[in-house]
């Protein structure tokens, strides 16, 4: 390939002599490339390197693309299977998805909280809580957190040949459910509570940290 002062070198020359064998020869060219040159100054202006973009055209436009950003900012919980089929895209699913994430965005966990939050009247409540809580010393202030597990151990599936079930024997006593109540204060004094059925439960306290 002819790098652009050697393509104006070839013009010039061809300009003078009006050979194009000739010009073809000195430049170690194909005189189909010198006509191809004469030709695209002829058209162009021009007889510099002609750029095109590689690879295949892209299935979004840029008007794709943003009403997809838009999209994801009025509904940030939408599918990529729902983007295509709002938009009416005539695209992939990985070809929606990539441009997501060009765009900056990345799926992850939603934090939930109760709609009720956002009501002025609970707003005002929050707002009175945290007002009264703060004229409490923090020193007793009590940290509550409730937890359960249930004792059962035995696994639901087992692996059996095709054709058969699979079958295993289980204890005759039930499991437990135990429920777990603790509370911790700022200088580590824990406290926890075990509840394994009505009316039967055992305090375990810690003393503070040091």
């Amino acid at each position: 390939m002819l790098l652009n002062e050697a393509r104006k070198l070839l013009i010039q020359a061809l300009e003078k002599t009006h050979n194009a064998r000739e010009v073809a020869e000195n430049f170690s060219v194909n005189r189909g490339t010198v006509y191809r040159l004469k030709r695209q100054l002829e058209e162009t202006g021009s007889i510099e390197t002609r750029t095109y973009p590689r690879g295949r055209k892209s299935a979004l436009s840029r008007e794709g693309i943003r009403n997809i950003e838009q999209l994801l900012k009025e509904k940030p919980d939408i599918t990529i299977a729902e983007i295509i089929d709002t938009l009416q895209l005539k695209a992939c699913n990985e070809t929606v998805r990539k441009a997501v994430l060009k765009l900056g965005y990345r799926r992850k966990k939603k934090s939930l909280h109760a709609s009720e939050q956002e009501y002025p009247r609970c707003s005002r409540k929050r707002k009175n809580w945290s007002d009264r809580i703060s004229e409490f010393k923090v020193s007793n202030l009590v940290f509550l957190d409730e937890s359960g597990y249930n004792t059962d151990m035995i696994r639901r599936y087992a692996y059996s040949l095709g054709g058969s079930g699979a079958v295993d024997s289980v204890p005759p006593s039930k499991s437990k459910n135990t429920t777990i109540l603790s509370s911790i204060q700022m200088d580590g004094t824990l406290h926890c509570t075990y509840f394994f059925r009505r009316n039967s439960c055992r305090s375990v306290q810690g003393a503070p940290r040091e």
